[in-house]
């Protein structure tokens, strides 16, 4: 498998060979780097532990190549470490991102086939530009991994964009499958040991749409999402747990975006044939109350509901995920930024307890220092 994967990124590099050397005028070539520090007062989460880590960084390089107007090929190829993280046990040093083939139609048609970003919601398509976000993570809520997203697809893509005056609605049609880590920490009876069960989801026949309204109130745009296809494998949807299910999403998202200020919300709800479902909801705002420096707040809410007390739960739906955020963004220049947060954090997601709905939500408080840049 590792050896597949190597050589699998050995054969992405000699593709991109002759078109680093022989297409110097159709080619651009970008890249972003986050690094951070962090830190937490007790439990690890998000792979972060009471002793502090500076493995925590996103770097990627894409390549893209426009042959013509109509026609554009995109590869993307990426870094990134999540401390101690259960999702790093599936991770490479370097990845595939995304690589795909985009054709623009004379009627202003968009195809994209490949490997190719997800569009979902307001963040995913720039999950890990670290100057793009207000804290140096998207909102667990609906983004975060084991949460039943991805970043990409591997599928394809339609896009199409319609305008009414000051009106405009873009729309995304894409179809295919994607992958996920998902993990479970449990306390083994006999032991007395922690155990952590990791395993890959799969989202197969999937079919989804996004569309974004932009409106002629300066700045405000609202976008609906929405996705149904069918999950296995993993932890959850395994045949020892729930077995394979089909799945629907929808989100919501509002956003609101000036030049010093910003206010931006989303909604998500997703739901299983077993009935299992969740919300899960975030908000958050910034205000650039001086030239280089901005202040960020954000709260978010992740709610499981019609647990299958079958399988030995004690209730049938809990707060998961309930976090509060507070952060100061330093630009340097335009393409640097240097950010401070803390997040005040409730819930059941941290990596050193067992998952267990039974017991009181564990506190935690994780602060994160980092440095993103982007060329």
């Amino acid at each position: 498998m590792n050896t597949f994967k190597k050589n699998g990124r050995k054969l992405i590099l000699i593709l991109l060979l002759p078109i680093i050397s022989s297409a110097q005028e159709g080619l651009s070539v970008h890249g972003y780097l986050s690094q951070a520090f962090a830190i937490t007062d007790d439990h690890t989460i998000f792979g972060i532990t009471d002793e502090g880590t500076f493995d925590y960084r996103n770097l990627a390089l894409q390549f893209r190549y426009d042959t013509d107007e109509s026609n554009t090929f995109i590869v993307q190829l990426s870094h990134s470490r999540i401390g101690i993280s259960p999702v790093m046990r599936f991770s490479d040093d370097v990845e595939l991102d995304w690589a795909f083939f985009q054709h623009i139609f004379d009627n202003g048609l968009s195809l994209k086939v490949g490997k190719l970003q997800l569009p979902f919601g307001i963040y995913n398509e720039i999950r890990d530009v670290g100057v793009l976000l207000p804290f140096y993570q998207v909102p667990f809520t609906p983004y975060g991994e084991t949460n039943y997203t991805s970043e990409t697809i591997s599928g394809l893509q339609f896009s199409y964009e319609w305008f009414w005056g000051e009106w405009a609605l873009q729309a995304n049609l894409y179809a295919g499958e994607f992958s996920f880590v998902e993990w479970l920490i449990f306390e083994n009876p006999i032991a007395g040991n922690v155990n952590i069960l990791v395993e890959i989801a799969k989202v197969r026949n999937l079919i989804g749409t996004q569309l974004w309204l932009t409106t002629p109130y300066e700045g405000f745009r609202v976008g609906l999402n929405g996705m149904r296809g069918e999950i296995g494998d993993g932890v959850a949807f395994s045949d020892d747990l729930l077995g394979e299910s089909d799945i629907q999403l929808f989100l919501g998202s509002l956003d609101y975006s000036k030049e010093d200020y910003f206010i931006r919300s989303e909604y998500g709800f997703f739901k299983t044939a077993q009935g299992v479902s969740a919300h899960t909801i975030y908000g958050h705002s910034g205000f650039r109350f001086a030239e280089d420096f901005s202040l960020n707040v954000q709260a978010s809410l992740y709610h499981l509901q019609d647990l299958p007390l079958y399988l030995g739960l004690s209730r049938d739906e809990v707060d998961f995920f309930v976090d509060y955020a507070f952060g100061i963004n330093f630009f340097m220049t335009n393409s640097i930024v240097l950010k401070a947060e803390t997040h005040w954090n409730k819930g059941y997601l941290v990596e050193d307890e067992s998952t267990n709905f039974s017991f009181p939500a564990s506190k935690t408080i994780y602060s994160i220092i980092s440095l993103s840049s982007s060329f």
